[in-house]
């Protein structure tokens, strides 16, 4: 596992894709399972197949289906990806929302997805008040960013990702 975090923060998202495969191989209990298919979707995810890297947020959450991380990975994917198979806004909507219980609505970050997913779903009037939220108990840092976001929903237009998850 050290050696796949070692590939991963070294940007060799192949190798670390390969290292996760091979615990997961070995077939490890359900609560290691699912953090093996997380570190290995986030490799998918910086590797940009974000496909791949949904299926495998998606098999982390049906063993651990209150997993807030994995519920706003597989969402914000779902709601910004370039690629638009990887794009499900009805999903991410349900996700993030999901995720926005499990935190009781104070993670900005989970409440910008939600935002993006109510843009990808094409509920603009939502976005904007969902980015509003978000805005309002963010950070500063981070609030330049969620404007960004919010001008894009208000000019009804979905947000794409760039290069990688904040």
């Amino acid at each position: 596992m050290q050696e796949a975090r070692n590939q991963y923060h070294a940007k060799k998202y192949a190798q670390a894709i390969s290292l996760y495969s091979q615990a997961l191989e070995m077939r490890p209990d359900p609560v290691n399972s699912a953090m093996l298919y997380n570190a290995r979707g986030t490799a998918k995810m910086d590797a940009e197949d974000h496909s791949a890297a949904i299926a495998d947020f998606d098999r982390a959450l049906g063993l651990r289906p209150t997993e807030t991380w994995t519920l706003n990975m597989a969402a914000w994917l779902r709601a910004t990806s370039r690629d638009p198979a990887a794009r499900d806004g009805k999903v991410a909507v349900q996700q993030a929302t999901r995720a926005c219980e499990l935190t009781n609505w104070k993670d900005p970050d989970i409440v910008d997805t939600l935002a993006a997913a109510h843009a990808e779903a094409g509920d603009f009037e939502r976005a904007v008040e969902r980015q509003q939220q978000a805005i309002k108990i963010a950070p500063w840092p981070d609030r330049m960013r969620m404007h960004e976001r919010l001008r894009l929903f208000q000019q009804r237009a979905p947000y794409r990702q760039k290069e990688r998850r904040r």
